[in-house]
């Protein structure tokens, strides 16, 4: 989910993103900075299975203005996505054997699983939506001395 806002209270990049950490600390989330060497500035853990990440780019436009640009990256975490590669490795392999119950309990975790990553996914994305300001870019002003472009 991509998001920008334009906001004529200019803030430094760092202090817009500790602001954001903090409001979700103070909610009681799990939050991790990112350094120099990810492709992220804040990731959100949902839970065990599932977390969120945030891109931040900021543009100066002089005069205090800025345009601030966010995008939010659902995210299954690493221990989730090898559990959900194994049942849906097993699972179909059972079946094939003629192990049904055994294939029925690969599934019904696989599935299990898979529903409880999207929702802590869905959690951590949501909650980052909540923190972050958006609104839409601001509509271009009209020339002086031109007529504004109307359409009925």
């Amino acid at each position: 989910m991509s998001s920008a806002i334009w906001t004529e209270e200019r803030m430094e990049p760092s202090e817009r993103l500790h602001r954001i950490c903090e409001r979700l600390r103070k909610e009681g989330n799990t939050v991790k900075m990112g350094d120099d060497w990810v492709r992220w500035d804040l990731e959100l853990f949902g839970g065990m299975f599932g977390s969120a990440r945030l891109l931040m780019a900021v543009e100066d436009h002089g005069a205090g203005a800025q345009y601030v640009r966010t995008r939010i990256t659902p995210r299954c975490r690493s221990g989730a996505a090898i559990v959900l590669l194994l049942f849906g490795t097993l699972a179909p392999l059972a079946l094939f054997s003629g192990a049904y119950s055994v294939a029925g309990t690969f599934g019904f975790f696989w599935t299990l699983l898979l529903v409880r990553t999207v929702q802590q996914e869905g959690q951590a994305t949501a909650a980052l939506m909540r923190v972050i300001p958006t609104a839409p870019p601001p509509s271009p002003q009209p020339v002086a001395g031109k007529p504004a472009d109307v359409r009925g």
